[in-house]
């Protein structure tokens, strides 16, 4: 049954999911004109900004990097958002191939820019808020196929209020219609396993396809999901044709992937000379650069893309640019490296970033508003980094650090806790569902396959990248509830039987 065949069949359930909406895009619009938003969020936005002005004005995806330089610094010494529509480009533009970030972002940015005619990042936060809070509609329909009803519409309440996420939609950067795009595509998954209908692995497919041109990192998604949907079906009376039946299904959703990837694969293809499947062409740079978060690293390298450059620079020469051939092939060389002498040391990196890929922070939207005049950094200073209170946790100094600044520990613990408590409730839920331990597979793929992602490459920074792998936590935090709920109601109809 679809979402709108509700309204005829059962319009209490259809006005709540469209309540629950409402509330979602409420949120998510009131984070977009509060325009409390974190440094970081406003730094990507410029290159995302300005390959959206040459995609409108018919130029290809590309950008002129001395105009992103001073919109940059202007929203470094400002801490607010730069519009393109204000900042007038130089007088003599000079435009490279752009291929920092996939498509996805500017492409739909531009697409504001054209209907509004104005380069300004508003429309398309509006937008990008209007689209994710669909999730919400999407979360239900899973949760329901999963488990019930009830599970469905506690799933989809909790997505519209998961600041996480909601904060992340009202961002310009290529993360922030990540977590409704992967809902969406593991919605016709589920529907395919449940139904056997190749038509839902292909919808599947092609949602996995368009995120990969928002952030490619799932770009590999079929292949986890083939191993869940046989793990999902084993039977060791018929295991060699669920392996068969397994393997088709997840060949073609790789082809329909390779088929929609392909245009941007080759344009990539013929501008740097490097065939790269994940849209990027800095993949090896950034697996050696994150070796960079452990003291210990045998590579010598450092988490800092201008050390990246400047090592490149000085092996290849100052020609080098950051991402083109000979620059990945010095840095595949150096991973190999480490591979080969190290392995040990390796998979104990990946150990160690483990927990970091299952408990994970992201901003929420509420950080304290920095007064008007200070820069990045002074922003930074006055509202405090959750490094600064690792750093008093180790010095034994953090109840005297939380004391000396109540605005920024009241908001590094309501991220704590949105990174925390979802976490500590799934946990329950798989106690309780663990008889039902084929559905648990099949809610788990998505964070087990971006964990072991980022186990390879790094954990600094990347809570947005995992969040689309809250949507597990989400269903699971919505069966503890629903749990709960039906436990209290069993206890309250005991009593009232008592009473008779």
């Amino acid at each position: 049954m679809s979402t709108f065949s509700l309204w005829k069949s059962d319009r209490p359930l259809f006005i709540a999911l469209c309540l629950i909406y409402i509330l979602a895009l409420t949120i998510r619009l009131a984070m977009t004109f509060s325009e409390n938003i974190n440094p970081w969020g406003l730094i990507y936005s410029i290159p995302i900004g300005e390959a959206a002005r040459n995609l409108t004005e018919g130029r290809g995806y590309v950008i002129d990097q001395a105009y992103v330089d001073k919109l940059s610094t202007l929203v470094l010494t400002t801490n607010r958002w730069q519009d393109l529509e204000d900042v007038p480009p130089p007088d003599q533009e000079s435009f490279v191939p752009y291929y920092g970030q996939a498509p996805g972002s500017s492409a739909l940015l531009a697409v504001t820019y054209i209907i509004f005619s104005e380069y300004r990042f508003i429309y398309g936060r509006v937008i990008q808020c209007i689209i994710d809070a669909l999730g919400c509609i999407v979360m239900f329909l899973v949760a329901r196929e999963l488990f019930n009803t009830r599970t469905g519409l506690i799933a989809s309440l909790i997505y519209a209020v998961f600041l996480p996420i909601a904060y992340l939609s009202t961002l310009v950067i290529q993360d922030a219609l990540m977590p409704v795009l992967v809902l969406t595509s593991f919605y016709f998954f589920i529907r395919g396993v449940k139904t056997d209908r190749f038509t839902f692995y292909i919808l599947s497919a092609l949602f996995v396809a368009i995120s990969c041109y928002f952030q490619p990192i799932t770009a590999y998604l079929p292949l986890f999901y083939g191993l869940a949907l046989f793990i999902y079906k084993i039977h060791k009376h018929l295991l060699f044709e669920q392996i068969l039946y397994a393997v088709k299904i997840t060949s073609a959703m790789f082809i329909v992937l390779i088929i929609i990837l392909a245009p941007w694969v080759i344009r990539n293809y013929t501008i740097t000379g490097t065939m790269t499947l994940n849209l990027r062409v800095a993949s090896w740079a950034g697996i050696w650069e994150g070796m960079g978060e452990f003291d210990d690293n045998p590579a010598g390298a450092m988490f800092n893309d201008a050390y990246v450059l400047e090592i490149a620079r000085k092996e290849l020469g100052e020609n080098v640019t950051y991402g083109s051939p000979e620059f990945e092939t010095l840095f595949r060389n150096k991973v190999m490296h480490v591979v080969q002498e190290q392995p040990l040391w390796l998979l104990s990196a990946w150990a160690r970033r483990l927990p970091f890929t299952i408990i994970y922070g992201n901003h929420i939207g509420l950080e304290p508003k920095c007064p008007d005049g200070l820069s990045v950094t002074e922003c930074r200073e006055w509202n405090t980094n959750y490094v600064d209170y690792v750093s008093a946790f180790t010095q034994g100094k953090l109840f005297v650090f939380i004391f000396a600044h109540p605005r920024g520990a009241v908001y590094w613990g309501m991220v704590f806790a949105f990174a925390t408590i979802p976490v500590i409730l799934s946990l329950i839920g798989v106690w309780i569902e663990r008889r039902n331990w084929r559905t648990l597979i099949l809610i788990t793929i998505v964070p087990v396959y971006l964990a072991m992602v980022h186990i390879t490459v790094t954990t600094m920074g990347i809570g947005k990248s995992l969040l689309p792998g809250s949507i597990a936590y989400i269903i699971l935090s919505a069966v503890v509830i629903d749990h709960i709920c039906s436990r209290i109601k069993r206890l309250h109809r005991g009593t009232d039987d008592f009473t008779k």
